[in-house]
């Protein structure tokens, strides 16, 4: 007997797709924007994988309170990120759902694309309006300002995508800031 090889190959061809539900302080329009862009991210990825998360802080549940122990508010949030996804068109396309704990909402989500290899992240934030945003460290832009480290796998992606960057120059200033693609290890922002 020998077991099957790693499924390494598949992994890497089924890109992951994360999003990032907000459940406090949101509004349908978001929640609604969020699932649309999803959408259109799966429908130009045959086969890539979902991964519906959400963060709860630590200090949302409670020891006294059944209503709010970690049992009921983790299935209470899986129910919703079921039910926000339902209505998302994926024939074709496996989808897992993640209920995270963390006091930084931004530090706990990059860490779990980073652990999980995530080809790409939708990230919505809580519904502040234009105004107040300007004001509001967002978990959106905390990660966007903070970056993640790149790995191999998104990096042979940039790297494949060079010549289509090097047409634009935003995306040049963007990901060519170097004069090369990001590599591995470096910090995207």
């Amino acid at each position: 007997y020998q077991p099957s090889p790693l499924p390494t190959s598949q992994i890497e061809e089924a890109p992951i797709l994360m999003v990032a539900v907000p459940h406090q302080d949101v509004q349908d329009a978001t929640l609604y924007s969020l699932r649309e862009a999803v959408a259109r991210s799966l429908g130009i990825r045959p086969g890539a994988r979902l991964a519906c998360v959400t963060v709860l802080s630590p200090s949302a549940s409670s020891t006294s309170d059944a209503g709010r122990s970690e049992t009921t508010l983790h299935r209470t949030h899986l129910a919703r990120l079921k039910a926000w996804a339902q209505p998302l068109p994926l024939a074709g396309h496996s989808v897992s759902y993640h209920v995270l704990e963390a006091s930084d909402v931004g530090q706990a989500l990059v860490r779990y694309a980073e652990g999980n290899r995530v080809g790409l992240m939708i990230l919505g934030a809580a519904t502040h309006g234009l105004q107040l945003q300007r004001f509001i460290d967002t978990v959106p832009i905390r990660v966007a300002r903070e970056g993640f480290p790149v790995y191999a796998r998104m990096a042979r992606g940039y790297q494949g995508r060079r010549e289509v960057m090097e047409r634009y120059k935003g995306t040049r200033a963007v990901f060519l800031a170097s004069g090369r693609p990001i590599q591995e290890g470096d910090t995207f922002k």
